[in-house]
């Protein structure tokens, strides 16, 4: 099954996740971000299912936390910056937003609306 399923280690006859596989990291990725301890991971086949408990692994949970924050500041920050704020810089105007009276428009109805009540029908 290993062979075929690249995510599953075979020890000792027992089945488990390999956690040099992106499944493991993304399970660890969703348990600290729920701030759950574990998980269930289930793999179906058309012959057979199995149903493997995935523990929350605080240690690699640090280490992916130390390497996405070195892709955000390295890498997808300066992306986002280049990409929507440094394009077209100078056309826009980061001056404070002040309104004067004359920019207000105040709304004064003449008259208020009523609806008529509504009058119960028969079916």
């Amino acid at each position: 099954m290993p062979s075929t399923v690249p995510y599953l280690n075979v020890k000792g006859g027992d089945l488990s996740l390999n956690t040099d596989h992106m499944y493991y990291s993304q399970i660890q990725g969703q348990l600290m971000c729920t701030d759950r301890s574990m998980c269930y991971f289930v793999v179906f086949t058309l012959k057979t299912f199995k149903i493997m408990r995935v523990e929350k692994n605080e240690e690699f949970g640090q280490n992916m936390i130390v390497t996405l924050d070195a892709f955000f500041h390295e890498y997808l920050r300066k992306a986002v910056l280049r990409r929507f704020l440094y394009r077209d810089y100078y056309s826009y105007n980061f001056q404070p937003l002040r309104l004067l009276p004359e920019h207000i428009e105040v709304f004064k109805p003449e008259k208020a609306i009523m609806c008529p009540p509504l009058q119960p029908t028969t079916l």
